[in-house]
């Protein structure tokens, strides 16, 4: 077993364990099914890995616009400190923008990386949630439907980061949205 940066062949073992784990780790799976590995595009991903080649154990990923996404399974020999400062060391001198994911994982990583005091803005656990989809229940009508915000929808959710930034970060909304755009550097 070995922690390392992953490979570009590595992609699926590393999908097949985010598919495992869905409900805790949608936001690097989509982002890897959808962007692919890489350092390029606004929403690819680096992975961490720890594992035999071709059987990723755990993972920890790094998108190119800064947010670590830990993928560390219960049960596995991955959870221990030891390991957490292991992975912690890969992304060295990489922006960091923030972290999502377990917050049983998420913390001791965030510990590991050692990060200045002053950069970190919002220090708490936001409760996940899993929703059996056979059990959703959505409006027949046309009242409900999924759709890429237009031009004359776009206020809302640039309206919704702002009321999020102002309330997560009690800052007031110039001050949130200029904190929800600062990345930090991770061992400068």
């Amino acid at each position: 077993m070995s922690r390392r940066e992953a490979n570009f062949e590595e992609a699926g073992a590393i999908a097949d364990l985010l598919a495992r784990h869905a409900d805790w780790a949608m936001f690097p799976l989509g982002n890897l099914l959808s962007y692919g590995m890489g350092r390029d595009g606004r929403l690819q991903m680096r992975f961490f890995v720890h594992g035999a080649r071709g059987e990723i154990a755990a993972a920890v990923g790094l998108s190119a616009l800064g947010m670590i996404l830990p993928v560390l399974p219960d049960g596995l020999p991955v959870s221990g400190p030891r390991v957490f400062r292991s992975l912690a060391r890969a992304p060295k001198g990489e922006t960091v923008q923030g972290v999502i994911g377990r917050s049983d994982r998420a913390r001791p990583l965030i510990a590991a990386l050692d990060l200045p005091a002053d950069a970190v803005l919002q220090d708490g656990d936001e409760p996940a949630f899993a929703l059996e989809l056979d059990r959703l229940r959505l409006p027949s009508d046309d009242a409900c439907r999924l759709q890429r915000p237009g031009a004359a929808e776009r206020p809302l959710p640039i309206d919704w980061r702002e009321a999020y930034g102002i309330e997560i970060l009690a800052r007031e909304a110039a001050e949130a949205m200029f904190f929800l755009s600062r990345p930090v550097r991770i061992g400068s």
